[in-house]
């Protein structure tokens, strides 16, 4: 396999992300109760910060910890 090939099958995995039923950005979300919405997300190991309507922010969130909001 070359270098190349190997390169961009590499560079395909992390744009489509190793988890599919990963929020993407912007997506309403509850956390303990509370609505948010992500406001970044690693790529490594999928990880979110979300933020409150307060400003507050959580950072380095789980997918066990984040569930989508209702209606969204």
């Amino acid at each position: 396999m070359s270098t190349a090939l190997t390169g961009t099958a590499t560079i395909s995995a992390l744009r489509i992300g190793a988890d599919a039923g990963a929020f993407r950005l912007g997506a309403a979300v509850r956390v303990g109760g509370r609505q948010g919405t992500v406001v970044a997300r690693t790529l490594a190991r999928v990880l979110y910060d979300v933020r409150f309507a307060d400003g507050s922010i959580l950072r380095y969130l789980g997918r066990g910890e984040v569930e989508p909001a209702p209606g969204a």
